[in-house]
């Protein structure tokens, strides 16, 4: 299981949830896009699971339905620094 846990009220916020699969998964993609250098989509039902949220959190909280994960060089935060 790999799960990814958004807030409503704050957007700026996730929560990654995930089983040793999920994790070692997420391992596996994180090292498939430093290799590449390129970037990957993750998408709930395939790569990402829907994660079961009480009734009582639903208002809060949701599960990500996608999740781009994306090589970025490090001139690219330099530049942003300037």
């Amino acid at each position: 299981m790999l799960s990814f846990i958004t807030y409503k009220n704050h957007p700026e916020q996730i929560e990654i949830v995930g089983d040793e699969n999920g994790l070692q998964k997420l391992i596996f993609y994180l090292n498939e896009v430093k290799r590449s250098k390129d970037h990957i989509h993750l998408i709930i039902g395939s790569e990402i699971d829907e994660f079961p949220i009480p009734e009582v959190r639903k208002s809060i909280v949701g599960s990500a339905k996608a999740v781009r994960i994306e090589y970025g060089k490090n001139k690219d935060w330099e530049k942003k620094l300037k």
